[in-house]
């Protein structure tokens, strides 16, 4: 049987300096040996040049003294696929990519390759693709796709002073610890979902290595919260306990807090919001007509990375997770808690925000080159 390659075992190559410190130690008298195990013969990888490799390069140097690693043209093994071998295994993983799981023993068994598992996989490598984990974000209908390449048309046709008119409204909702479970759960979740750990993964289940439960965000007493983010400032309107967004809520929100947080703003506002039902009901637009204030109606659905105050809470959370308490906390403590971390992001992200309310043409740009699909922002 052929005795396989330790996986161990590096294949990088050499350079001339560390061909030239072999040559240096051997004429200083080293045998193959010690020059083997000093620490300055080193691959280009950083890994240990081995005892018979060694061999090799002083048999190469006695032949032909001038010689510093270079390779002879045409040298080595010859490639084992050819290229419409290598541009049919890229083909066939973008091609399944979405429909199946396509694996590097799947790609050689439908292309009928001579060459190994491994060696597929090295030539995705080459092409720039890695097996990684997916997104977890939900699709964008077909319908709403449509619908974001027109509007991607209309900003990219509007005028500087129309798009600064926008002014950006969205509800989140927060959970409150109910038990001193789900506060470990939230404390874990603020870490992140990445830790340095030993890579023969004895330390998985280490206590400090463990994530939060998969139940970790939305688990506890919610607090919804509505806001507007205008010209780089967010506003927020905390509901009552049992209060859920609906028509009568959203309508009293209008009335009470709009003219607030759009005093002082220069020219007439142009509200972008999302497609929730009540947010476009008959007493809402009732409401929004007291005040005055007008909703850009092509504001396309399923399209949070549109609307900037999404951007307004991702700064939030980062705020909230930073001074997370370790026990649990009552729905006052948290809610003084929250005003102060929307206070600290209005002054520390105050030129950020006013950036992301200002760069609908640049979102416009990344819709296009998404054919529709959902962007980075």
């Amino acid at each position: 049987m052929k005795r396989k390659r330790a996986s161990s075992v590096s294949t990088a190559h050499v350079d001339g300096f560390t061909v030239g410190a072999i040559a240096a130690l051997c004429d200083a008298g080293f045998t193959q040996r010690e020059i083997a195990d000093s620490d300055g013969v080193t691959k280009l990888d950083g890994s240990k040049v081995s005892f018979g490799r060694v061999g090799k390069i002083l048999r190469q140097l006695a032949a032909d003294p001038g010689w510093r690693g270079e390779r002879a043209e045409g040298s080595g093994a010859a490639r084992a696929t050819t290229a419409s071998e290598d541009k049919a295994i890229v083909v066939q993983v973008k091609a399944k990519r979405g429909k199946e799981k396509m694996t590097s023993a799947k790609v050689r068994r439908r292309l009928r390759l001579v060459v190994g598992e491994r060696t597929v996989r090295r030539r995705l490598r080459e092409a720039g693709l890695k097996w990684l984990r997916r997104r977890k974000k939900r699709l964008i209908p077909e319908s709403s796709v449509v619908l974001r390449l027109l509007w991607k048309d209309r900003v990219k046709k509007a005028t500087a002073k129309f798009l600064k008119r926008w002014v950006y409204a969205d509800g989140v909702t927060f959970y409150l610890d109910l038990t001193a479970a789900q506060a470990c759960d939230k404390k874990r979740l603020a870490l992140g979902i990445y830790v340095y750990r030993g890579t023969d993964q004895r330390e998985a289940l280490f206590k400090d290595c463990v994530g939060p439960s998969s139940y970790a965000k939305g688990q506890g007493a919610p607090v919804r919260v509505w806001g507007m983010l205008v010209n780089g400032h967010l506003n927020i309107a905390v509901l009552a306990a049992k209060e859920t967004i609906n028509r009568r809520t959203y309508s009293k929100i209008i009335r009470q807090h709009y003219p607030t947080w759009l005093h002082g703003f220069r020219g007439k506002p142009l509200l972008i919001q999302d497609g929730e039902k009540a947010l476009w009901t008959a007493e809402a637009r009732e409401a929004l007509e007291d005040i005055c204030l007008e909703v850009y109606e092509q504001h396309p659905p399923h399209s949070p990375d549109l609307n900037t105050i999404e951007n307004a809470w991702h700064y939030l959370r980062e705020r909230l997770n930073t001074n997370q308490p370790d026990c649990c906390e009552d729905r006052d403590t948290f809610i003084r808690r929250l005003r102060a971390a929307v206070a600290w992001v209005n002054v520390h992200h105050a030129a950020t925000l006013r950036y992301l309310c200002r760069n609908q043409k640049e979102r416009a740009e990344d819709v296009a080159l998404q054919s529709g699909a959902r962007t980075k922002w």
